[in-house]
């Protein structure tokens, strides 16, 4: 039976996301964005149809949702504001994505083109592992992380929740990135990493 999808947010992670939600096999009844200019619009031949107040779609049980917002806190929010109202989600794992049978995926969570995640990976809900990441094994990787295209995370590692790491980082095996942080593009984690701060360069370095 096809799986009905609806796609919150409009921009152009939603389409990423929206073209691996069809190579899936999801039926996508329409994107739902907040800024009403995007109203009546289509997004790839799928219509924008309003916003979160308008939850019809979810009057049958078999529809899904997955939140295609890269912010971390905005789609944290959503979530919480559409779990609120009994919303149920979807996974979208793209089909060229190499996943262990032993690791774990939260709901909510979007694995692009390409993403590899390794032996015994843990990956909570709603995160975005974005095109060509990997994760090798044991990491962890709590919710509402976004790894950035191109992030390779070696052994052992552990991401906090909403922590963003921008495109092409790297973090070396065993390393920590606390809750919140961020972690610039091409950056080399060699080290921990505390929450709530930004860290750029090779090897990554705290800004002050």
């Amino acid at each position: 039976m096809t799986k009905s999808l609806v796609i919150f947010g409009a921009g152009g992670h939603a389409k990423v996301v929206a073209e691996a939600a069809q190579l899936c096999g999801f039926d996508i009844l329409g994107f739902v964005d907040q800024s009403p200019n995007r109203w009546g619009a289509e997004l790839l031949g799928i219509p924008v149809v309003g916003d979160e107040t308008d939850l019809t779609s979810f009057d049958n049980e078999d529809c899904r949702a997955v939140v295609a917002i890269g912010d971390n806190a905005q789609r944290e929010a959503l979530v919480n504001r559409l779990a609120e109202r009994n919303v149920k989600f979807a996974r979208v794992i793209h089909p060229s994505a190499l996943i262990s049978p032993s690791a774990e995926l939260g709901t909510g969570t979007v694995v692009l083109a390409g993403t590899v995640v390794n032996s015994m990976a843990v990956l909570g809900n709603h995160c975005i592992l974005n095109t060509m990441s990997s994760i090798d094994h044991d990491c962890v990787i709590e919710d509402f992380v976004h790894l950035s295209p191109g992030v390779h995370l070696a052994g052992g590692c552990h991401v906090g929740r909403s922590a963003h790491v921008g495109i092409s980082a790297c973090v070396v095996p065993h390393c920590s990135i606390g809750a919140r942080s961020i972690i610039g593009a091409g950056a080399a984690v060699t080290q921990n990493i505390p929450s709530d701060v930004t860290a750029v360069g090779v090897p990554a370095r705290v800004l002050e």
